[in-house]
């Protein structure tokens, strides 16, 4: 049985997340700085409640996807559900979510390949440099239209992978962190 709604953030919550990962990412650099063996300690991974939380807001309010005219939404996640359900007037959907920070590539598993969508936040810099807050997104539309990969196998892709599909497959979003603080609050 699926879940219910998993716990979303607020536009508050995702600001302090973020504070709380440039943080880390900061002090991971000045480790790597001090340290030579500290390179091998891996940056922190990007929070799914995160990325789901942006993915969602965004098709909320209709910055990504907006011919499905959403109706509601929730985070599921887990093995065998898909990361985002979607209520749209076209029906329901579903969607799964992807983050990076400045390794700007991705890897897809069959189960992102088989969704109606993969949305992919893309954080690049914003961890790592003062002054930065803009995100980009990548949403695939009907992945399984342009990639195949069997069940245990991973489609390593980068941005521009996804830039090049053809225009009905793919659209693409950016924001900064102010502007998602004001877009993402409830009205």
């Amino acid at each position: 049985m699926a879940k219910k709604g998993l716990q979303e953030l607020t536009s508050g919550e995702v600001s302090e997340l973020i504070f709380c990962l440039k943080q880390q990412y900061k002090f991971q650099t000045v480790q790597r700085k001090r340290n030579k063996i500290a390179k091998y300690i891996q940056f922190p991974k990007t929070p799914s409640i995160l990325t789901e939380t942006i993915a969602l807001n965004l098709v909320r309010r209709g910055k990504i996807l907006p011919k499905l005219e959403f109706i509601s939404g929730h985070r599921v996640g887990g093995k065998d559900n898909p990361d985002l359900r979607i209520e749209t007037r076209l029906g329901p959907s579903s969607a799964e979510v992807k983050g990076t920070g400045d390794k700007d590539f991705q890897n897809l598993t069959a189960k992102d390949i088989l969704s109606p969508y993969v949305i992919w936040i893309r954080f690049k810099r914003l961890f790592l440099d003062e002054g930065i807050d803009d995100i980009d997104v990548l949403v695939i539309k009907n992945p399984s239209q342009v990639f195949v990969i069997k069940e245990k196998e991973i489609k390593k892709l980068n941005a521009k992978d996804v830039l090049d599909l053809p225009v009905e497959n793919r659209e693409s979003f950016s924001f900064s962190l102010k502007e998602y603080c004001e877009f993402a609050e409830p009205k």
